[in-house]
């Protein structure tokens, strides 16, 4: 057994055959590893700063400073990856606890959370319109938002039906209010 160890001292010091190609060191600091977190993170940058039309693989690879093929270990494509992005500023809504004397102002100040949560996020609204959803956190608002009612006294197939057009509406009211916001960025002089 001395010998063999001999032997790998005697090893790490014998250079490399002249035909192999020596390794480069990296440049720069080394970069995190990438995952489905990070991906979504990048893609709500780029959201976040040019709006849900800038949002590609190309251009979240490019933030993350590698290839688009890269990204397709950890997003099955842009659909996905758009549907993550929705869930993430969905789990920033905060949800109350239903109380049955206060549901009313409960629905409204969740109505405010969700519109806060989408006007944070540029034109980020325009995803939930017209989806159904099935994503953990946009059913946990909905079925916070039904809770709440059904806590209310209010029938369930009338809940069922108020938070369906609730929920449109505060989206569409903050995709109207992300292309105001787009409008007069246009118009600045700044801009």
């Amino acid at each position: 057994l001395a010998i063999f160890g001999g032997l790998s001292s005697m090893a790490s010091e014998i250079p490399p055959p002249p035909w192999r190609t020596p390794r480069k060191p990296p440049r720069g600091p080394a970069r995190e590893p990438l995952s489905q977190d990070a991906i979504v993170d990048a893609a709500l940058r780029v959201l976040d700063a040019d709006g849900l039309d800038a949002v590609s693989m190309r251009r979240v690879a490019e933030e993350l400073k590698t290839g688009a093929a890269s990204l397709y270990a950890h997003v099955a494509n842009k659909d996905e990856l758009l549907e993550l992005v929705r869930e993430r500023v969905l789990a920033e809504i905060r949800l109350p606890t239903p109380d049955p004397a206060r549901w009313q102002d409960q629905i409204r100040e969740l109505a405010f959370e969700i519109q806060r949560a989408h006007a944070g996020h540029k034109d980020i609204a325009r995803l939930s319109l017209g989806t159904i959803p099935t994503g953990y956190h946009a059913l946990r608002v909905g079925e916070a938002m039904l809770g709440i009612m059904l806590a209310g006294g209010v029938p369930p197939k009338v809940a069922a039906l108020a938070a369906d057009r609730l929920s449109l509406y505060i989206t569409a009211d903050a995709y109207e209010g992300a292309l105001i916001v787009a409008a007069n960025d246009l118009e600045s002089p700044h801009a």
